[in-house]
């Protein structure tokens, strides 16, 4: 692990190959005995996750958390997912109505609005934030709605929008464009009230969108000239030289 993280600090691109080898050996971890996959699990969530997090790879720390979360704390998993479950199923169309309505609120505004849709947040995420909180699950800690826009103005002129609709709550308003998180993650965050619900909207232009999936790996597909998902043209790089590793390896001697 050591060589590891020495290894990272002078390439980046060796902890993303890494990053991409958990991911694809945490896909199929149920095929390992019941010990080891608990041990390479809890390595997952413990190490790899908040890594992945660090590049703002978010796109890989879900995948691991979603695989690893079961298997590590199993009671806690059954349970956050039972609530967040019931808590949806009370709201099933909800959200899709509240975008409906902010479609129809903003179509005669001034705004270059690219998409809007949902975002369901991690369990895992779920699960630390409402142990952080102690308190009962809220709409906000289990879907974002993500407004994807043309530029950082209009980010803030969207936001001004929202507001003028939606009555905010004051200390849930975030600035991560101006004031971007230490991975580079970029946004504008508001919680508002709406059908005496609590609704979190993230705010941001398509560059910070992309940033946010994929971090670090953003870079991949501009490095290798490929239109691919960095994630998945990662992992398939990946899976190629593993097979051919394992095929070479697995041949008798001459």
């Amino acid at each position: 692990m050591r060589r590891l993280f020495l290894s990272m600090a002078e390439d980046v691109r060796t902890m993303i190959i890494k990053l991409a080898d958990r991911v694809h050996n945490i896909q199929t971890v149920e095929v390992h005995p019941e010990d080891k996959i608990y041990k390479r699990c809890l390595e997952s969530l413990e190490i790899y996750a908040p890594i992945a997090g660090r590049l703002g790879m978010i796109k890989f720390k879900e995948e691991i958390e979603n695989k690893a979360f079961p298997h590590v704390h199993p009671e806690e998993y059954k349970k956050i997912k039972n609530l967040a479950e019931n808590k949806l199923d009370q709201k099933e169309n909800f959200f899709e109505t509240t975008i409906e309505k902010i479609k129809e609120r903003l179509k005669d505004e001034p705004l270059d609005i690219d998409e809007i849709r949902i975002k369901k947040k991690g369990l895992y995420e779920i699960y630390k934030e409402n142990k952080k909180q102690d308190r009962d699950l809220k709409l906000y800690d289990l879907i974002a709605i993500i407004v994807v826009v043309s530029s950082p103005q209009v980010c803030y002129d969207t936001l001004g929008y929202l507001h003028s609709f939606y009555k905010p709550v004051r200390d849930r308003i975030k600035d991560y464009i101006s004031q971007p998180k230490p991975n580079g993650y970029q946004s504008l965050h508001t919680t508002v009230f709406n059908d005496g619900n609590l609704v979190e909207f993230q705010i941001r232009t398509n560059k910070m969108d992309l940033e946010a999936k994929h971090g670090a790996a953003t870079y991949w597909s501009e490095e290798n000239s490929t239109d691919s998902l960095p994630e998945a043209e990662i992992i398939s790089f990946y899976g190629r030289r593993r097979k051919d590793y394992d095929y070479k390896t697995s041949r008798p001697g001459p």
